[in-house]
């Protein structure tokens, strides 16, 4: 299981990095005076994902450490 964890953290570290690339290759040649434009989906998006990539990859340690119980 160790090592599939791995293989995931590793695949979603490249998709990342890929990604980052494709966005650094499209938008470098942006003009000066283009104006940014507001896509509240897509940061709503980019905020929402990584909390929830982080509660999912935290979740089995909250069951492992079992909170609240007195031995």
């Amino acid at each position: 299981m160790t090592l599939s964890l791995l293989w995931m953290c590793a695949a979603l570290a490249a998709a990342v990095f890929i990604a980052m690339l494709y966005s650094v290759a499209t938008f470098q040649h942006a003009t000066e005076d283009a104006r940014p434009k507001r896509r509240v989906a897509i940061e709503m998006m980019w905020s929402i994902v990584p909390i929830l990539i982080f509660l999912i990859a935290a979740a089995p340690t909250f069951r492992t450490l079992s909170f609240g119980t007195s031995d």
